[in-house]
């Protein structure tokens, strides 16, 4: 597995060197950052001579130790523990790579009269050499495992779409990368919405998120995820930019130009200009810089008008335009709201004030200055756009905040990186996990996600480690850069070296490793017993869409026919089944409600000994078969994760259990309390029992002792209650009691069917 977050790419000959030493593969489409003049490298201190070998070895070794570490961690992960689930901790991992897509399955349609055919893309051992040769050749045959394309939201044209731009690994323009984001993003249950925007979006001066007293606000309300949107959708994109800051350093950067044209003419060398070269003289770069102040008046006064709106509705609300005509007791009640108003309309009218004085200022000495003053006027001017830029300059931790001014590009940034920045949203997210959440992603991981034996459904998940904090210390008037593995920018003990799994669809864990120059690690027991034999070839058409780029793969064996997880019907040929699909609450929404209770009825489990002798593989079904359940089962690695203990609830159980009886999940919760330690817990939970938790515990004590006359009343009386709720699943309060039946009158209409039966007999059958 390679490390995708190397800060300078070691030198060709090293890197072979390394590789045939070690028997590592190349780097095969390895993502290497464009930085330059990097101090450090994994604690490494680069040499004032260039060259060093001493220095080019210890960069070396500290990579394939970093390399060798992540790939531990991958194996780790894929392995897991042990809860009961068959798996063997010393389990092999098969690295692969993309080979392409196809179809699987006969060409004929099946009896109902679909096709037949499964849409697939195509995995291959790293050790695989596909030779240009050797493609479109029908004798050349190669060893893959299909991984079905499906998805609840979106379309496969589209996935297909998206994973070629990945394959191609050419930059593209903002529109067309804006065009492709919701591919990616807009999926429920997938990436985007498994990333720990919550916990792991940093935030080192702990400002973000918190309430007035520092304290951390609930996660539904963290604007993380909302910024990486932002992203998206196009905030802060490279030299795109309007604000002031960055209208300035885009003046600044092209005075500069013009300078530096200047100086090179004056000492006789011709200098070359092509189209990339922008130039601008003394009075463009003065123009444009009366319009930033400008701009910038024009929005301080917009501020100073809302901040007076803002007050004039408090003061109307408080029934006085004035303050001085406000009784006292109002003024003491709403003295913290007018002070906060009144301090917003005074900052606004600061600010004002001086982007004003600072305007006339630059007016002033545009009149004064001579026309044969060039080289003062020039730079007199790039020292004033240079107090602009620093006073618009963002604190923000990172690019596209919300609630900071935008991020002031670079040179760099605005001239190059602006136009193809990046070649799919694949590199957008990574860029967003890097800087955003200050993690590397180390591996990417195709796995089993069934729970049932005999099955495979191959899902993806993303392996993410922290990076540590990179710090500049000065020792002996030496910069000597650190890495402050204790910082957690914020986060709440989310430190350096910190592992996360986040799960997603197959086809986005295919993106992320063809953007990050990864291997997809697969479980060596699925490869063995999924792997089918096919040959690729490619389209020569002059005319091909991007979505021909990915090779054709050709399954021969036509009696492969793959299933949907959950149909009831296995696959046939080889284990793998297509993932079940989401949109059963979409299209039920719709639907007629005729005859159709209000709550779902399905009352699975009614007691706790049922619940304890249900399997893993029960409980999975029985969470299939319910309609209340619109979820994603969890993986068996999240189980095998889990410890074995009665002490807490697997993932499977606390998705179960609130689908449950609430008497037999407050039972549950109570053993659960009681095994953690948690006497106050236990002792609340018992208190708050309903009255048909006490009639069903009272029927087993009866039935105990004994007394089956005695247990069958109390089951009788459990029944009455059972049938007062809307939705025995449930807890009392959860929903309105007025959706519930009335003790009193249901008792009562009871008691006259019972006489009306015992005075007309069978007249009234089994009407009650």
């Amino acid at each position: 597995v390679h490390t995708c977050n190397a800060f300078l790419q070691p030198p060709q000959s090293i890197a072979w060197r390394s590789q045939m030493e070690t028997g590592l593969y190349p780097f095969q489409n390895t993502c290497w950052p464009r930085q330059e003049n990097t101090p450090a490298l994994f604690g490494w201190r680069r040499s004032e001579e260039e060259g060093n070998v001493e220095g080019d070895d210890l960069k070396t070794l500290n990579l394939l130790r970093e390399r060798m570490i992540n790939k531990e961690i991958v194996n780790k992960v894929i392995n897991g523990g042990s809860n009961g689930l068959e798996r063997s901790n010393d389990n092999e991992v098969v690295e692969m790579k993309f080979l392409g897509k196809g179809f699987i399955g006969p060409t004929t349609e099946n009896s109902d009269g679909n096709d037949s055919q499964t849409e697939c893309f195509f995995l291959t051992p790293i050790t695989t050499s596909i030779k240009t040769t050797d493609i479109s050749s029908p004798s050349t045959e190669y060893t893959c495992i299909p991984v079905p394309i499906s998805s609840s939201s979106v379309p496969n044209n589209n996935i297909i779409q998206l994973l070629a731009f990945a394959y191609k690994s050419e930059p593209i323009s903002k529109s067309l990368c804006l065009a492709l984001s919701p591919i990616l993003i807009n999926r429920d249950g997938s990436l985007y919405d498994n990333l720990p925007w919550s916990t792991w979006t940093i935030d080192p001066k702990k400002e973000r998120d918190r309430d007035a007293a520092g304290n951390v606000i609930d996660k539904k309300y963290h604007l993380g995820k909302r910024d990486a949107y932002n992203r998206f959708m196009g905030k802060d994109w490279f030299g795109r930019s309007l604000s002031i800051g960055n209208i300035a350093a885009r003046a600044k950067y092209l005075l500069e130009n013009d300078n530096n044209d200047s100086k090179d003419s004056k000492n006789g060398e011709q200098t070359k200009t092509d189209d990339s070269t922008v130039i601008m003289n003394d009075d463009a770069a003065a123009v444009l810089a009366r319009r930033v102040l400008e701009l910038e008046v024009k929005e301080c006064r917009m501020a100073v008008a809302a901040a007076e709106e803002q007050l004039a509705i408090l003061r109307a609300k408080l029934g006085s335009t004035s303050v001085d005509s406000m009784a006292d007791s109002v003024l003491i009640e709403n003295y913290d709201a007018l002070q906060v108003k009144i301090q917003a309309v005074q900052d606004a009218q600061s600010s004002l004030n001086e982007s004003e004085e600072a305007l006339s200022l630059l007016q002033m000495e545009t009149e004064k200055k001579s026309p044969f003053d060039s080289s003062s006027s020039s730079s007199e001017l790039v020292s004033f756009l240079s107090k602009i830029i620093d006073s618009q300059r963002s604190n923000a931790p990172y690019r596209g905040a919300i609630g900071y001014k935008p991020t002031i590009d670079t040179k760099n940034e605005m001239f190059e990186q602006s136009v193809l920045p990046y070649s799919s949203p694949f590199e957008l997210m990574k860029e967003i996990i890097n800087e955003q959440l200050h993690a590397d992603i180390i591996g990417c991981i195709i796995e089993d996600s069934s729970l049932f034996s005999g099955s495979v459904v191959l899902g993806g998940a993303l392996v993410l480690r922290r990076k540590s904090v990179r710090k500049e210390v000065t020792i002996d008037g030496e910069r000597v850069v650190m890495e402050d593995s204790d910082d957690d920018l914020g986060n709440n003990g989310i430190k350096s070296g910190e592992v996360l799994v986040v799960e997603c669809d197959s086809d986005e864990a295919i993106g992320m490793a063809l953007t990050c120059g990864l291997d997809l690690s697969l479980e060596s027991d699925v490869w063995e017993k999924s792997q089918v034999a096919c040959t690729v070839s490619e389209n020569d058409d002059e005319m091909k869409s991007i979505m021909d780029a990915l090779l054709n793969v050709h399954v021969a064996d036509e009696s492969i026919i793959l299933k949907t997880q959950g149909d009831g019907e296995a696959s046939e040929g080889i284990p793998i089944q297509v993932p079940r699909s989401n949109n059963g609450a979409f299209r039920n929404f719709f639907a007629s409600s005729e005859n159709q209770p209000v709550f779902n009825t399905d009352n699975p489990v009614r007691s706790l000994q049922e619940y304890d002798e249900l399997t893993v593989q029960d409980k999975a079904q029985l969470l299939l078969s319910l309609e209340s359940f619109k979820g994603r089962l969890p993986r068996p690695r999240t189980l095998r994760e889990t410890e074995s203990s009665s002490a807490e609830l697997s993932p499977l159980d606390e998705m179960l259990v609130p689908l449950i009886d609430e008497s037999v999940r407050r039972q549950i919760f109570i053993r659960e309390a009681e095994n953690r330690g948690d006497k106050y817990g236990a002792e609340e939970l018992k208190k708050e029992k309903s009255i048909r938790q006490l009639a069903k515990e009272r029927a087993e004590k009866a039935r105990v002792d004994g007394n089956d006359e005695l247990a069958a009343a109390w089951d009788k009386e459990a029944d009455f209650y059972a049938s007062l709720r809307a939705d025995v699943t449930q807890d009392e309060g959860d929903y309105s009691s007025f959706l519930d039946r009335d003790e009193w009158y249901e008792r009562n209409r009871r008691a006259v069917a019972e006489r009306n039966k015992k005075r007309f007999g069978s007249l009234f059958g089994d009407l009650e």
